[in-house]
């Protein structure tokens, strides 16, 4: 018991002595003006018939002047809890302070777990915000039939995921938004919580080829494959060779194929010119490994060409 009085009396000399220092009197007076002052606080004791006298108000001022604080009043210092709003609430015999996320946080959150369904590799960062809302009506009708048809694969998609849904290749020149166009479908297609892969086809190649003193191609291949819905971006524009038609398009499309997933390409080149393409190889020419690779494009998408101007340069 003595020592409880000797520590009573211990902090109510420091208490005398902190209430005469000047400084310490301005700072009180100042944070309690600006607490008493907001109009949040003051709208809050309103409600419950409250003023600053009452013993529960007095007793509950530390939480006042957290709320002030939190809820943006910089006079009373630095938020603690930036990505929180706090509200305040009455409880039983004191005044507590919630809090709940931001509008900004939760949109933030929101943002990353669409960001989390959709998978681009080798792709420029900018097509994470791809969307069919930001498009310009300049050259519209030369991607009408790209757009209506990606709108379309969303809704079936979306409203049927179990059946297999055929994908689009779109060919056109460089720079007239393809790759944007399908940026913007699987961006919508994660709004609707689809996972999706987007990749430049000839970077993977070259990711591919980096992997073969490891032993990972296969892991990388298998991870392309089996994505949910992917999206070939540039095929055509690779360096071709009898491994990357035969054991890395070959084995890509034919998985694609059998396990019905949705899969969608771009390229420079029509169909007609891709298998053009593919015939000839560093090893030589053959017609029939490249007419079997685009039996299975064409399975798996239906061609469209895109037209416009070349948006990259303005």
């Amino acid at each position: 018991m003595a020592d409880n009085k000797q520590m009573k009396n211990v902090g109510d000399s420091l208490k005398q002595q902190f209430n005469r220092n000047p400084i310490f009197k301005e700072r009180q007076a100042k944070i309690e003006s600006i607490v008493q002052n907001d109009p949040d606080v003051q709208a809050f004791l309103a409600k419950y018939q409250l003023n600053f006298e009452d013993e529960i108000v007095r007793k509950s001022f530390s939480k006042l002047y957290e709320f002030a604080r939190e809820n943006g009043n910089d006079a009373l210092g630095q938020k603690k809890f930036i990505q929180y709003a706090p509200n305040l609430i009455m409880n039983v015999n004191y005044i507590d302070v919630d809090y709940h996320p931001t509008e900004a946080f939760i949109q933030q959150q929101e943002a990353e777990e669409l960001n989390k369904r959709v998978t681009m590799l080798s792709m420029p960062k900018s097509l994470r915000s791809a969307s069919f809302e930001k498009m310009t009506t300049d050259d519209y009708q030369d991607r009408f039939e790209a757009i209506q048809k990606s709108l379309q694969f969303i809704s079936a998609y979306t409203s049927k995921p179990n059946i297999y849904h055929k994908g689009l290749y779109l060919h056109g020149q460089f720079g007239v938004g393809k790759t944007h166009i399908l940026a913007a479908l699987v961006n919508t297609l994660a709004e609707h919580g689809v996972k999706s892969t987007l990749v430049h086809y000839p970077e993977l190649l070259v990711d591919l080829k980096s992997r073969i003193r490891t032993n990972t191609v296969d892991q990388r291949v298998n991870e392309i494959k089996q994505a949910e819905v992917l999206v070939l971006d540039d095929i055509g524009a690779e360096s071709n060779s009898e491994w990357v038609r035969d054991d890395v398009l070959g084995v890509i499309l034919q998985y694609r194929m059998q396990e019905q997933l949705s899969t969608f390409f771009t390229s420079n080149f029509s169909m007609a010119e891709l298998e053009e393409f593919l015939t000839t190889t560093r090893e030589g020419v053959d017609v029939a490994k490249s007419a079997r690779i685009m039996e299975r494009i064409k399975y798996l998408s239906e061609e469209i060409y895109v037209g416009g101007r070349d948006r990259r340069n303005g």
